[in-house]
């Protein structure tokens, strides 16, 4: 009997150690390993941050300013890089897509649109495009991948808690999603990773306000 017992609890500590090595993250700087809605959390960062870029603006008074992108499907088939309007800068001279790995791209913009301020530019081969979807629940948990100014790529987590008609152009998802100045462009995803909207801007509290993904496809057609 006591063999027995030693032997599952020998079984159950081996099961546990591969689960928590299942979710050990590497950071660059070392291991570490998350717990519950943490893990989730990195393990989502992980499978996507390769696909969301930087994007860098230079306008003809020399300043640059930027914003994140990603990229998703036309209708067609077709796949474009995606950000906003007021990223889209009407004076702006060059446009540069950078990865995490910092490999620059060059790229222009194809059409935008003020109104709904939504951008798409040429695609940068080898990243994958984003699913949209129309679905969306009240207090779901929502993900934002973004480049924040003077931060490097990060993930929020939070949740959608209303839906807000302040815009002209359609719905606003309403999130507790934390974002900065540099944010504007950046993918909001549903628990599969699919993207819900858009980041354009944020509340008084920081909290991310979105783009619905109808919006996206109405405008893309």
């Amino acid at each position: 009997m006591y063999k027995f017992f030693s032997f599952l609890v020998s079984f159950f500590a081996s099961f546990i150690k591969a689960a928590v090595s299942s979710l050990v993250i590497c950071t660059g700087v070392a291991a570490v390993a998350y717990y519950g809605p943490k893990a989730y959390t990195n393990l989502m960062y992980n499978a996507n941050m390769d696909d969301v870029l930087y994007v860098s603006v230079k306008l003809q008074n020399g300043y640059t300013i930027h914003g994140t992108g990603f990229h998703i499907l036309k209708p067609d088939g077709t796949m474009v890089l995606l950000t906003n309007a007021h990223i889209c800068n009407d004076s702006a001279v060059l446009y540069t897509a950078i990865d995490v790995k910092g490999v620059e791209y060059l790229t222009r913009v194809i059409k935008k649109s003020k109104d709904t301020d939504l951008c798409i530019l040429t695609p940068i081969k080898n990243k994958k495009p984003f699913r949209l979807t129309t679905r969306s629940f009240y207090e779901e948990p929502l993900f934002s991948i973004g480049w924040p100014s003077n931060y490097p790529i990060l993930i929020s987590e939070g949740k959608l808690v209303g839906w807000v008609n302040t815009r002209n152009e359609g719905n606003v998802l309403q999130t507790t999603i934390q974002v900065r100045h540099g944010n504007s462009g950046s993918p909001v995803l549903d628990i599969s990773g699919r993207v819900v909207g858009i980041v354009y801007a944020m509340d008084e509290g920081s909290w991310a306000k979105v783009i619905s993904s109808q919006d996206i496809i109405n405008f893309i057609k």
